[in-house]
C-alpha cells in the first residue's frame, strides 16, 4: 500500500519535498536549504529564520493536494495524523553549555 501511496502522490510532491522520496535525504534537504540561504544572502536580502518555525494552517495545507487530484480518502487519511497535534522548536540549554567546556 505504501509504494502505491507513493506512486500516487509523486507527482503532486513540490520540488522541495525532499521526505518520503527515493533519492533525496535530509543531507539533500540541508544542502538545498543552505544554498537557498546564501544565493539570497549574496543578493543582498535577509533570511528570515522565524518563518522557519511559523506554525501551519492544517486546512490550508490539505487543500493544495485536494486541488491537484488527490484522492480524497488519502487527504482525511493525512488530515487524521494531523489533527489535534501541535509543533514546537525546544533547544535544550545545557547542551549548547556543555558543548563550551
Amino acid at each position: 500500500m505504501g509504494e502505491w501511496i507513493l506512486t500516487t502522490l509523486e507527482p503532486q510532491f513540490d520540488p522541495n519535498q525532499f521526505g518520503c522520496r527515493r533519492g533525496r535525504s535530509t543531507t539533500h534537504a540541508l544542502t538545498a536549504m543552505l544554498h537557498a540561504w546564501q544565493t539570497t544572502l549574496d543578493q543582498g536580502g535577509v533570511v528570515d529564520f522565524k518563518k522557519a518555525f511559523d506554525l501551519v494552517n492544517h486546512n490550508l495545507l490539505l487543500q493544495k493536494p485536494l486541488l491537484s487530484g488527490v484522492p480524497h480518502f488519502l487527504v482525511k487519511w493525512f488530515f487524521s495524523y494531523l489533527q489535534h497535534r501541535s509543533q514546537r522548536v525546544r533547544i535544550a540549554a545545557s547542551a549548547h553549555q556543555n558543548s563550551d567546556r
